[in-house]
């Protein structure tokens, strides 16, 4: 919630903030083998990549923020998780564009929002 407040009202997200977040996630998945960690990394590493790509449209806070989510999920989830944020805000972010001529959201709340509405199955 504070990572969605600060990119929202800054357009930037702290590394306290997200280091933290890292650390709590981390533990989450302690029995899973190396190999699955590293896996669970490949969105936000691919986020990474459309961020260098786009000269950074989508933020690097954003990339980081989907690789602490791999910390504490399967590659699986953390790919729906992503995904469903990228269509909300590709919805969200035409709406915005034709409304009210906003070339520019936040989507670290469309990352919270996707993983408030998967943890329930996850």
């Amino acid at each position: 919630m504070i990572l969605s407040w600060q990119d929202i009202k800054n357009r930037q997200l702290s590394l306290s903030w997200l280091g933290l977040l890292a650390i709590v996630c981390s533990g989450c998945g302690a029995e899973w083998e190396n190999w699955e960690r590293i896996q669970a990394l490949i969105p936000g590493i691919c986020m990474a990549w459309m961020s260098c790509m786009t000269q950074e449209a989508l933020g690097e806070g954003d990339a980081l923020l989907a690789g602490c989510l791999g910390l504490g999920f399967r590659l699986e989830e953390t790919s729906l998780i992503v995904i469903t944020a990228l269509l909300c805000g590709a919805v969200t972010g035409m709406f915005f564009l034709v409304k009210q001529k906003r070339d520019e959201i936040p989507f670290a709340p469309f990352l919270l929002f996707s993983w408030m509405l998967w943890q329930p199955l996850l």
